[in-house]
């Protein structure tokens, strides 16, 4: 199997700077038949379940764009850093790696679920309704 480049963690890190994710982030899959990972990052472990999207579903990447100049004592002084929009990027994905700390992710996890009920409802908003015609 090819390595992933798409992953969910289950935390967040407000640190937005280039790493060498070929050397520093590596993982095992565990279970190939049933798509299964286990890494360790950032001090946790993690262990992942492969998700991939129904076919007529296209992910969008979203970065936020940070800027040119770092500087670290700035970030933390000014709050803007946090206003920095969401920008779409050109890259779509239709498979990611889902990660829990410690334990697997069911595939009744939330993350999972919340995102299919999504797509139930944007298919739902987006049918056409019948109109009769009153005369």
């Amino acid at each position: 199997m090819n390595k992933l480049d798409n992953h969910l963690f289950p935390f967040s890190n407000d640190q937005n700077r280039n790493i060498s994710a070929d050397i520093y982030f590596q993982y095992a899959n565990i279970d190939e038949e049933k798509q299964q990972f286990e890494t360790n990052f950032v001090g946790r472990n993690l262990k992942g379940r492969l998700v991939a999207l129904d076919p007529s579903i296209e992910g969008r990447v979203f970065e936020k764009l940070a800027p040119n100049i770092y500087d670290e004592e700035a970030v933390e002084m000014d709050d803007s850093a946090q206003n920095i929009p969401w920008t779409a990027t050109n890259k779509t994905i239709n498979e990611f790696i889902l990660w829990k700390k410690n334990a697997l992710p069911d595939e009744d996890d939330p993350r999972i679920k919340s995102l299919k009920d999504w797509i139930a409802i944007a298919q739902d908003i987006h049918t056409p309704i019948a109109v009769e015609k009153q005369q």
